[in-house]
């Protein structure tokens, strides 16, 4: 009894204990559990045995979580099998509450387990882990043990959280919304008054589902479930305060960080920023405690979360200011990369190498000259080494994630470059998009895909550009038709800034298509996209189109075409809202209708530049009526042929 009552003390104190310290007294906790297993036989004193076994599991799986890399794992595998030992003699039928309580904590280490574990393998032990606690809540129940019933509900909420951040689609979803649901039934239980420290504990967990569920989710409910977040975070603190709890602290405000964070994403303006500067000064906060001496897992997850809110924060700001959060968000990329390495933690060293590439894409981005394209050079290479760890066969989103970061760095590095070397980064960029959208599906990650789209229609475009001839024209025929995908799920209701983007870009692509293939060309695919999903059911994008029509009507002499396509343009725009407008930059078609000397269009380009100055982006319904008025006598009106009718606009955001 003595070696497992020493074993109880030891674990408790190593708990307690951050630090080399914590490990010594967890990893003699187990030895003494080892010690009484000498003398507590399976055979002779089963009950004693399972429970040692049972002490066992819960020191290792604490062991465990404290250790990186293969040591980690080795101790949690052995904690998952002692428990599993235990369940040898604690049955159900014989021994309930000991066979519900090793269930719970067979399940802690599951999950513990899985997390760690990337692949089939992982999401089978977080299967796993969900199963065990349900097991355990079919004898821990409400009514007969309250508090061993919220506990393990708590439990189910974190075993939950991890499996559905780990699946996508509505199967993700589920299984995060049931996460919500588990720690909302456990503060049934775990309330402020009765419990502090659990209720405390559980609004942090309550608020790191919450956050999952609005990351995955868009538009004002994604907004919602990301307050709420911040929200269980905030209530949290009001248990745990820095003198009392510095560690439980720290973890919250790590967490609060991660929701501000992306809660600033989401956010424009001002409160966007607000939000992100919060962000990292919660991380900052965190990291009064987490140090690298003490914690140093704790102090790189912070660091990497750091560089997260700096890099979304360089990004917003501009000038000195911006590369500075920039720069600084490199720094800090780089300070967790001596803690998670490649040999200890590969996941871990795989994301942040991933994030490392995000800053320096940014920070390129800003920069000029050699130093700019150096920075993207460096942003290239962190994606690749993510990509040695972020297999599509194990973690197929991570893997298409890094691809779709891999292609921007690659899309920017082209674009500085000409000759061989510019051609050789674009056509690589294209294989990178192309190669995530195998694994980001419109039916599974429809706003990932989106993204995936219109990058992959960005890099078709320049290097279509590039190749000139009827290669670009080509590759600028799928830009369009990538741009057009993007537009089924970046709808004007849905995700206004994205579809703005998105539509500007899928103008420019049809401009400079016509610059390459000629007018005939621009006509038939406005002919071809006009009723096309994502964008028949679109007003803005069918009078940008329409605008385009009769340019290219113009430009062929077919008056008539033209007369009848302007027509249905000031009628469409009559139908919208005072506050309708456009969102094309007509900046390349103008200038080659200002250089083209190719008749009929130096004797009709003052009336092309008054149509495109009527319908420029800066300009509402009545100004872009009062300037289709002006060049109306050029268009005689002409007998109209039946059209599919297009819905009035929303107002504007």
């Amino acid at each position: 009894m003595t070696q497992n009552n020493l074993g109880l003390a030891l674990t408790a104190l190593g708990e307690r204990l951050g630090g080399p310290e914590g490990l010594r007294r967890l990893s003699e906790a187990v030895e003494a559990y080892r010690q009484a297993f000498t003398v507590r036989k399976h055979d002779d004193l089963p009950q004693d045995w399972a429970m040692n076994q049972n002490n066992l599991g819960y020191a290792l799986l604490r062991l465990g979580e404290r250790l990186s890399g293969p040591e980690g794992l080795r101790r949690l595998s052995e904690a998952v099998e002692a428990f599993r030992q235990a369940l040898t003699v604690r049955t159900r039928d014989d021994l309930p509450q000991q066979w519900a309580g090793t269930q719970n904590n067979l399940g802690g280490a599951l999950c513990a387990l899985g997390q760690r574990l990337g692949g089939p393998e992982g999401l089978w032990r977080l299967s796993e882990s969900v199963e065990a606690l349900r097991q355990a809540l079919t004898v821990r129940t409400r009514a007969d043990l309250p508090q061993d019933w919220a506990g393990t509900q708590n439990n189910l909420g974190l075993a939950l959280t991890a499996l559905g951040a780990r699946l996508g689609g509505p199967e993700g979803l589920r299984r995060l919304s049931e996460a919500v649901e588990a720690y909302c039934q456990a503060l049934t239980v775990y309330t402020r008054a009765d419990l502090p420290q659990q209720w405390a504990r559980t609004q942090n967990n309550l608020g790191n589902a919450l956050g999952a569920l609005g990351e995955r989710q868009g538009g004002p409910e994604g907004l919602r479930w990301l307050s709420e977040a911040v929200e269980a975070y905030r209530q949290a603190f009001t248990v745990r305060k820095r003198d009392d709890l510095p560690q439980d602290w720290a973890m919250t405000q790590n967490n609060l960080g991660n929701a501000l964070l992306r809660l600033g994403e989401r956010l424009s303006g001002p409160e966007g920023v607000r939000r992100l500067s919060e962000a990292v000064e919660a991380f900052r906060q965190a990291l009064t405690i987490f140090t690298r001496a003490d914690l140093p897992q704790l102090w790189a997850t912070t660091q990497n979360n750091l560089g997260n809110a700096l890099s979304a924060l360089g990004a917003r700001l501009g000038g000195p200011e911006g590369v500075r959060r920039l720069s600084e968000a490199v720094e800090a990329y780089r300070q967790a990369l001596t803690v998670r390495t490649r040999a200890d933690l590969p996941q871990l060293w795989a994301t942040t190498q991933n994030n490392l590439g995000d800053a320096l894409l940014r920070l390129g981005a800003r920069l000029g000259g050699p130093e700019g394209v150096r920075r993207l050079s460096e942003a290239v290479e962190a994606y690749r080494q993510a990509l040695t760890v972020r297999t599509r066969a194990d973690l197929p989103q991570d893997w298409a994630m890094t691809q779709n970061n891999l292609g921007n760095a690659l899309l920017r590095l082209g674009r500085r470059q000409g000759g061989p070397e510019g051609e050789r980064w674009l056509a690589e960029a294209v294989e990178a998009f192309r190669q995530a959208l195998t694994v980001y599906t419109r039916d599974d990650l429809p706003q990932l895909w989106a993204m995936t789209q219109n990058n992959l229609g960005t890099a078709l475009t320049v290097r279509g550009l590039q190749l000139g001839g009827p290669e670009g024209e080509r590759r600028l025929a799928e830009a369009v038709e990538a741009f057009r995908q993007a537009l089924t799920v970046q709808t004007r209701d849905d995700l206004p800034q994205q579809w703005a983007g998105t539509q500007e870009f899928l103008g420019l692509a049809l401009q400079i298509q016509v610059l390459l293939g000629g007018f005939p060309a621009g006509l038939e695919q406005v002919d071809r996209l006009a009723q096309a999903e994502g964008i028949r059911d679109d007003p803005v994008a069918q009078a940008s189109l329409r605008t385009l029509a009769i340019v290219c009507h113009v430009a062929t002499h077919q008056d008539a075409e033209a007369s009848r396509a302007f027509a249905r343009l000031v009628a469409l725009v009559e139908r919208q809202p005072a506050d309708f407008h456009l969102v094309w930059d007509w900046t390349d078609l103008r200038d080659h209708l200002v250089n083209t000397k190719a008749p009929p269009i130096p004797a009709r380009r003052e009336l092309l530049r008054k149509l495109l100055d009527a319908v420029s982006r800066d300009n509402n319904k009545a100004a872009i009526l009062a300037g289709l008025k002006e060049i109306q006598e050029a268009f005689p009106a002409r007998a109209e042929e039946p059209e599919i009718p297009i819905r009035q606009a929303p107002p504007q955001r």
